[in-house]
């Protein structure tokens, strides 16, 4: 929360979503609640 661990607040950064996990990569950015592959 922007403290992380730390006692001084971190610089604030360009935003970037944590990475998805392995199993819904290449899931062409799609990945739906159930974590499926979002095309058949």
């Amino acid at each position: 929360m922007g403290f992380d661990g730390s006692l001084r607040p971190k610089p604030p950064r360009p935003y970037a979503p944590p990475p998805p996990p392995v199993g819904v990569i290449g899931a062409a950015g799609v990945i739906p609640a159930n974590g499926a592959q979002a095309f058949p």
